[in-house]
């Protein structure tokens, strides 16, 4: 197997990133019902969810950037073939 090109090392990362952000994304829901379900106060950790759905958000945008330059890559690579 051929080593991975920068894009494509990026690319793993990133589907890390979206990965362990969403096991995060679900542990703060639970920390949020839970809070709600004992009658506390849960703003600060409702306002914490919303940050870390828009730091999904672009994690995903990232992602899908990287994503279009490593298929730019490839149709370049395949110009190049004889």
């Amino acid at each position: 197997m051929p080593p991975l090109t920068n894009e494509e090392s990026a690319l793993v990362l990133a589907d890390r990133h979206i990965a362990e952000a969403l096991q995060r994304i679900a542990l703060q829901e639970k920390r949020v019902t839970d809070q709600k379900e004992c009658g506390r106060d849960s703003s600060q950790s409702e306002q914490l969810l919303c940050i870390m759905r828009d730091i999904l958000c672009s994690f995903t945008e990232h992602r899908r950037q990287l994503e279009e330059e490593l298929e730019r890559e490839r149709r370049y690579l395949k110009t190049l073939d004889p």
